[in-house]
């Protein structure tokens, strides 16, 4: 059975991630402030779930939340990757419109975008697909999508997706 290691799986989006791929994949949750999980053989996929949301200007918790727990665990699991892996990461359909008084989201978000993006340029030589989910909310019927999402993304029948930033629609 293939491993995925995921960020923010024990989160409201993780209740409803993890027990879909759980059907396909070992799950490993990397938690944080813990040391990353222990890896005893090829990873298939990371999974960014990990995340927060605030208005205003609340620049460091955005940059903390968005930005860094992604490349804290980018950092420690794509070495472990096997050829063929996958990233995929949840960000936000905000990004593409920009709407005021949540300038500081906005922008943690975009830069994960970019980070996505250039990971798949990155890890092409490896046939490693980076992929990002933006949805506009994450309400239940929302969450059910992104887990079919997560589940296609990491499946073989996504072979050649990579560098997409993917909008989902309510």
């Amino acid at each position: 059975m293939k491993s995925v290691v995921l960020t923010g799986g024990t989160g409201h989006l993780g209740a409803v991630v993890v027990p879909r791929l759980e059907r396909e994949y070992e799950i490993t949750l990397m938690r944080r402030g813990v040391n990353p999980p222990l890896l005893t053989a090829p990873v298939h996929g990371l999974v960014l779930l990990a995340g927060a949301f605030a208005m205003g200007n609340a620049w460091e918790a955005m940059i903390e939340a968005n930005v860094m727990s992604a490349a804290r665990a980018i950092d420690a699991i794509v070495p472990h990757l096997a050829e063929g892996g996958r990233v995929i990461a949840v960000g936000a359909s905000v990004t593409l419109s920009a709407p005021p008084g949540i300038a500081a989201y906005t922008a943690s978000k975009s830069a994960l975008n970019g980070i996505i993006r250039t990971l798949a340029n990155e890890l092409a030589p490896r046939r490693i697909a980076a992929n990002a989910l933006l949805p506009p909310t994450l309400d239940a019927k929302l969450m059910n999508d992104v887990a079919e999402w997560i589940a296609f993304l990491l499946s073989e029948q996504s072979d050649g997706v990579t560098g997409q930033l993917i909008e989902l629609r309510m």
